[in-house]
């Protein structure tokens, strides 16, 4: 909304809407770090547009709601608890469509699995199927909110401690 050249209390330039929005993103970061003890750096107002900075703290709100509540599920019941082809009832030819059909039914949930090196399929097949659709996780679903697996936290290699590290910067026990 531009300012109305003929508003003398507006000044030229000034924008209103934007202004209100970042006072009551104030006052909600100051109400989620009271209710649940958020911390939040303090915000760059070039960086973010204050109606997104808005929609992201709504859905922190809401995480917390849940959370607050939340049931433990195994993920395979997140998703629906879709029938599922044991690993040794597929062709290998038939695997890989298995495999992104399966891939994909996670992403219809919001589920997202990484795989940070060469996996093949029967072994991303065998880990989604049985061990990642056991894992109880907090039953919370907030538009917009992903959650994401990563193979090698399950099943580290050799050189994945030192990716990881790399990753996230020093760890404590470097010099």
């Amino acid at each position: 909304m531009l300012s109305d050249p003929d508003d003398p209390v507006t000044p030229p330039g000034d924008d209103l809407p934007e202004r209100a929005q970042r006072i009551v993103n104030d006052l909600k970061r100051k109400e989620l770090e009271a209710r649940y003890g958020a911390a939040f750096s303090s915000p760059d107002e070039s960086e973010i547009p204050a109606e997104v900075e808005a929609q992201w703290l709504e859905n922190i709100d809401e995480f917390e709601r849940q959370f607050e509540n939340a049931a433990q599920i195994p993920l395979r019941e997140f998703v629906g608890s879709p029938s599922i082809r044991p690993l040794a009832d597929i062709p290998p030819a038939e695997l890989e469509t298995e495999l992104n059909a399966l891939l994909d039914l996670l992403a219809e949930h919001d589920v997202s699995v990484d795989f940070l090196r060469e996996v093949d399929d029967a072994e991303a097949y065998r880990f989604i199927t049985e061990e990642l659709l056991d894992e109880e996780i907090d039953d919370i679903r907030v538009p917009g909110m992903v959650l994401h697996f990563i193979y090698e936290e399950f099943h580290p290699g050799e050189d994945d401690d030192a990716d990881f590290d790399e990753m996230d910067g020093p760890s404590e026990d470097s010099p």
